[in-house]
């Protein structure tokens, strides 16, 4: 039975809920002051006039049943009790009309509700807790201190997550508590956004430290003995030629402990970024010029260091080679900061072949004079 409540069918007594004693968990859920704090569009329940007799059992009412946590239909009870803002009526619900003991109150509406009110009575010495739930799962609970049993008092909540189920039940002093005159009230609010996702736990950062040559350690030990800067200088541009180099770097975690080859379960990976002279776009040719059947790093066990082998024969075209390195397997570690390398290859001019400073052209010329036969002016 849909009713509509009229306005101003009596004089209002503004309910005050006593925010400050009220708590929810969440403060999703606020207090609404009186009946007249609805849109219009809410159904309105009152359980006088239903045919109902002292003890029967409430039915559905306008889509919302009236249930108790034992599974049973909630009383109906004649209660003459006045009430504080709409006109008194003898007939209301119960939560322990024939019953051993008080029990829970759980109503279902019909679908998804944003604002509820009805008049209720209790002990005083009760705490009343109402639960709204959606989907079977809690959206917020509120504990309202009992305003009292000598009349009925109104109680309103807001909620703009929407619930279908309210539970209510009153404190461990007497637990009784009877209902009437309710509203509920579904609003436009929208798609209501999900829940955000947990953010994931971030991976621990490595830390890379190189890279590093072989020979670096040689060059500076020859720089501090007083080697001749152009014996260094010869020596750095023929490991240039060298058709192979090998790469050095070092992996260490938050603490400064070094990561070995079993600390890993995914081996670093090395990307080598070439953008040809005069281009912007870059591809990653490591498949290309990293020896090995995959391009990472690999742990030199005798040593303690993870190492590359760069086929250098591969890296003539003109351009940029930028190396780096990152993770294996991101879930499992990142490396912040990276180990950097880069090498610019410049155009390679191609020059005359020359014995003994001459054109190989001049030269065969100057041959084909020198062995000529002598002219003889008369012959032979």
């Amino acid at each position: 039975m849909k009713q509509t409540l009229a306005r101003g069918t009596a004089p209002l007594l503004i309910a005050v809920l006593v925010a400050a004693a009220a708590s929810s968990a969440n403060a999703q859920t606020v207090p609404i002051p009186d009946f007249f704090s609805f849109s219009g569009g809410e159904t309105f329940i009152r359980f006088d006039g239903l045919g109902l007799v002292d003890g029967d059992e409430v039915p559905n009412i306008a889509g919302a049943d009236f249930m108790l946590s034992d599974g049973a239909r909630a009383l109906y009870a004649e209660e003459f009790v006045p009430h504080e803002m709409l006109p008194p009526n003898p007939g209301a619900l119960n939560n322990n009309r024939g019953l051993a003991a008080p029990l829970d109150l759980l109503i279902h509406f019909p679908g998804v509700v944003h604002r509820v009110a009805f008049e209720m009575t209790a002990d005083p010495m009760d705490d009343l807790v109402f639960t709204f739930v959606s989907s079977g799962g809690m959206v917020d609970q509120v504990v309202v201190p009992s305003r009292g049993s000598n009349l009925f008092y109104f109680y309103g909540f807001e909620n703009m997550a929407g619930f279908d189920e309210l539970h209510v039940s009153a404190g461990s002093q007497s637990g009784m508590l009877s209902l009437d005159n309710m509203l509920f009230e579904t609003l436009d609010v929208g798609e209501v956004p999900p829940e955000p996702e947990p953010e994931p736990e971030l991976a621990p950062a490595l830390v890379c430290e190189g890279f590093t040559d072989p020979f670096d350690e040689a060059l500076a030990m020859a720089r501090e003995r007083g080697y001749p800067e152009r014996w260094i200088a010869r020596v750095e541009r023929w490991l240039g030629m060298l058709p192979a180099r090998e790469r050095r770097a070092e992996l260490f975690d938050g603490d400064g402990v070094p990561m070995m080859g079993d600390s890993l379960m995914a081996a670093p990976v090395v990307q080598v970024l070439f953008t040809p002279a005069g281009a912007e776009e870059s591809v990653d040719v490591a498949a290309d010029v990293v020896w090995g059947d995959m391009p990472v790093l690999h742990f030199d066990d005798d040593k303690g260091y993870w190492r590359m082998i760069l086929d250098r024969r591969r890296m003539r075209a003109p351009g940029t080679y930028q190396l780096s390195v990152h993770s294996g397997d991101e879930s499992e570690y990142v490396i912040d900061p990276t180990c950097e390398e880069s090498y610019v290859e410049e155009m390679r001019s191609r020059r005359p072949w020359r014995w003994g400073g001459h054109d190989r052209h001049k030269h065969r010329e100057h041959d084909r004079h020198k062995h000529r036969r002598p002219h003889h002016k008369h012959g032979r």
